[in-house]
């Protein structure tokens, strides 16, 4: 029976299930009158975030046992009467009955293999004083499979600072002296010997830099497994000086990564074709060189197996561990790499945002993170002796598959908690007696398996030169293919992939899912400047399309009067109308143009403000929408040659500290390093628009869109585009464009450059 030490946040939450009460001798029953739907013997509480992933250690059996696998220690804070009430909450039988239909203190099973240490012993008396035990209060409407949470409470107390640090803002238990004369106090209290450690961080200031190196110190030859809700915590590189199995990152931490304000944030995990972005393995790569050991005993030492969790149900797992051979090797842009089947896979990615059948939302990572953690300290008996950094890409996969469904099972067996809230029972869960053997086994779940190394050497290649993959199965002719995929990662179908358009595109995306996320209380405006014919319109259908939002587009140089645009918030409001519940993005282009001869800034100022317009002298209501105005000028600029009254009348100012997100300059910036490669991406995206069945182009195409002026826009390439005749059997050369449009459009010396300088092979394009 292995001893695991559990230090973080120990949390407890309360799942309450109500109705609407109609009592007739109520006489104080305010806007709406509720009363819990639970019984007697109902079970409300259940332990969070360290806490649960402890519970499932504790209760976890194996098939055909009937006994517990791990003794249990656990490291956090607490209030200091609750030790024991927490102990208990480990035995699942204790926790029914424990409601507010009795007053009188439930008898408690006794609880084995505990045992709980309150870091409130380091603090002074008035600092434990203001120590509670965090409770979150989660109340669901009833009774129906699609109940959701609609009100959530945090019961707890800001955690205590030091005041010499309170300005910082820094934890009192950041304070590395305190823990340094504390923790052998702390180590005693655990009467056995550890044999795994696990960091469980929601980061309520419990896991601390200094804790984190005074355990490292301590238990550096343990098996240590990590989750934390951080994005690259300050504590991470003290994990150096310790036997690393597994880091976790779960969504939020995922999340933090794609908003962060770092020089090079994450644009996304996973772009719609499934594979991940360029930087996740640059990221990825930077954060294994923090945690990896710092003083290898031997070459072979293992480094942590990462997981991220991007959203939902999705997995990606890098294993840097296998056992290297010779596709190993450094790349070379110019030499085509390793055919997929020839190289070893380290890497398993499993696509599936969410199960086809719907589940409550509840917590995944608490409960993936003991799977996982049981998953790799428990070898099975037929490999016993083999290490998690030997598995197959085949075996690694069974684990995850394994994990994730386990998880499904569990969360749907949570969900029941609020569908039936008078009989739940949480000792009948999943994998919780030595008959449950069998878990979702109609899960549909996508898995690819991958090289690292080599799919970051691919990306390396397709974001360089014309883009052009090229890779060798063993001694055969090297194939070359050109990946459209991988320019799409910020909105599904447009292409992007200069960083600074890129960060904006990223922001505008957040922001819309924040709209959703909020619940559409107010309204969310942003403008985009970008040049003439740069495809801003084609960009919102996109963004529109592939966030399944419902468009209105305007334009202004169509409108002939000022009365059009009370038309069109007449057309917002009647397309609101036909259904309340979807989210509408308007779109108003040519935001700089004028009617009857002054700006149209000022028609917006109320909308944005107040939502609402007024036509005929009464006043009507716009719904919660999102706005997006382009133009290509920044209406911000101020000009100095116009008259005061005259900038004042135009209302620039007023209109542009009305948007939300602000403005976001989407032009190619001068001198682009990006922009060569985004126009062969723009072209060959528009080749596929324009003429469908297209599957392959000569490298000299690619090579022409590469030769274009850096600030040629979307339009213009399509006029190109266009220009090209006799297309057959899916294939573009050179002999099917119009030499005299691309002369225009090049001027003769780069057209007699482009020319005379290459032969032309065929070029296989993967949608």
């Amino acid at each position: 029976m292995k001893k695991i030490l559990i230090v973080g946040d120990w949390l407890v939450d309360e799942h309450w299930v109500t109705g609407v009460h109609r009592s007739s001798t109520s006489s104080r029953t305010g806007v709406a009158h509720y009363r819990a739907l639970h019984s007697l013997n109902s079970t409300v509480e259940s332990f969070c975030g360290a806490g649960q992933t402890a519970s499932l250690l504790y209760n976890i059996k194996r098939y055909g046992t009937n006994s517990g696998q791990y003794n249990i220690s656990g490291i956090g804070l607490w209030h200091k009467d609750d030790t024991q009430s927490l102990e208990s909450m480990f035995e699942l039988a204790n926790l029914r009955e424990r409601t507010p239909y009795r007053i009188a203190p439930k008898k408690l099973t006794s609880v084995d293999r505990v045992k709980l240490i309150n870091l409130y012993e380091i603090l002074d008396t008035e600092e434990q004083n203001q120590v509670c035990t965090t409770r979150i209060l989660r109340i669901h409407y009833a009774v129906s499979p699609d109940d959701v949470r609609f009100q959530r409470i945090d019961w707890e107390l800001p955690l205590p600072r030091h005041e010499k640090q309170h300005i910082s803002g820094y934890s009192v238990l950041l304070d590395e002296n305190r823990i340094e004369n504390s923790i052998d106090q702390i180590i005693k209290q655990i009467n056995n010997d550890i044999d795994i450690v696990v960091i469980k961080d929601l980061c309520k200031g419990v896991v601390t830099r200094p804790l984190v190196k005074a355990l490292a110190k301590r238990y550096q030859n343990k098996e240590w497994y990590v989750s934390t809700k951080a994005w690259d915590p300050s504590w991470l590189e003290e994990l150096k000086q310790v036997n690393l199995k597994l880091l976790l990152i779960p969504q939020i931490a995922a999340q933090a990564a794609i908003t962060s304000t770092s020089d090079e944030p994450i644009s996304c995990w996973l772009t719609p074709s499934g594979k991940p972005d360029l930087m996740v393995y640059k990221k990825l790569d930077a954060l294994l060189d923090k945690i990896k050991p710092a003083s290898p005993k031997s070459s072979e030492e293992l480094q942590p197996l990462v997981i991220v969790l991007p959203d939902f149900y999705q997995v990606i797992t890098y294993s840097p561990n296998r056992k290297r051979s010779n596709d190993d090797v450094e790349i070379d842009l110019k030499i085509p790499i390793a055919h997929p089947e020839d190289v070893h896979y380290d890497c398993v990615i499993q696509t599936t945002k969410s199960p086809r059948k719907k589940v409550l939302p509840m917590a995944m990572a608490s409960i993936f993170f003991p799977l996982m953690i049981d998953a790799l300290s428990n070898p099975s008996k037929k490999k016993k002796n083999k290490q998690y950094a030997d598995l197959t890409a085949k075996e690694m996969t069974s684990m995850i598959n394994n994990a994730i469904r386990r998880t499904h099972e569990w969360i749907k067996f949570e969900g029941d908690r609020i569908k039936k809230p008078d009989s739940w029972d949480p000792t009948s869960g999943p994998f919780l007696s030595k008959n449950a053997n069998s878990f979702a086994l109609d899960l549909h779940l996508d898995f690819i398996e991958s090289n690292w190394n080599y799919d970051k050497a691919r990306w390396l290649q397709a974001t360089n030169g014309i883009g052009v993959i090229n890779t060798q199965k063993g001694n055969e002719p090297p194939v070359s293919r050109f990946e459209l995929w991988r320019s799409m990662s910020e909105v599904s179908g447009y292409v992007c992939l200069d960083g600074t358009k890129r960060g904006e595109l990223r922001k505008l995306t957040r922001e819309i899912r924040l709209f959703f996320a909020e619940g559409n209380r107010q309204h969310t405006a942003c403008m985009l400047v970008a040049s003439p014919g740069s495809g801003k319109t084609y960009l919102v259908g996109q963004l529109a399309e592939s966030m399944n939002l419902r468009s209105l587009s305007f334009n202004i140089t169509q409108m002939t009067s000022r009365m059009d645009l009370t038309d069109c918030f007449d057309t917002i409001v009647t397309t609101q109308a036909r259904n309340r519940g979807e989210a509408l993005v308007v779109f108003i282009d040519e935001i700089n143009a004028v009617l009857e001869g002054n700006p149209v800034y000022d028609a917006f100022l109320s909308p944005l403000e107040d939502g609402v317009y007024v036509r005929g002298g009464k006043v009507f209501h716009i719904d919660p929408c999102i706005w997006i105005f382009s133009g290509t000028e920044d209406p911000s600029f101020v000009d100095l040659s116009k008259s005061s009254a005259i900038r004042a009348a135009e209302k620039k100012s007023d209109f542009v500290s009305r948007l939300s997100l602000g403005i976001m300059d989407i032009r190619r910036p001068p001198g682009s390093t990006k922009g060569p490669i985004e126009n062969v991406y723009m072209g060959v995206n528009i080749i596929v628009n324009e003429y469908p069945d297209v599957r392959y182009v000569s490298d000299k195409i690619l090579k022409l869109f590469h030769a274009l002026p850096n600030d040629v826009g979307v339009r213009t390439i399509k006029y190109l585009v266009k220009s090209f005749r006799d297309i057959q059997y899916g294939e573009v050369w050179t002999k099917n464009i119009s030499v005299s449009k691309i002369r225009d459009i090049m001027g003769e010396e780069m057209f007699n450059k482009w020319n005379n300088k290459f032969s032309e092979r065929k070029i296989m394009i993967e949608l």
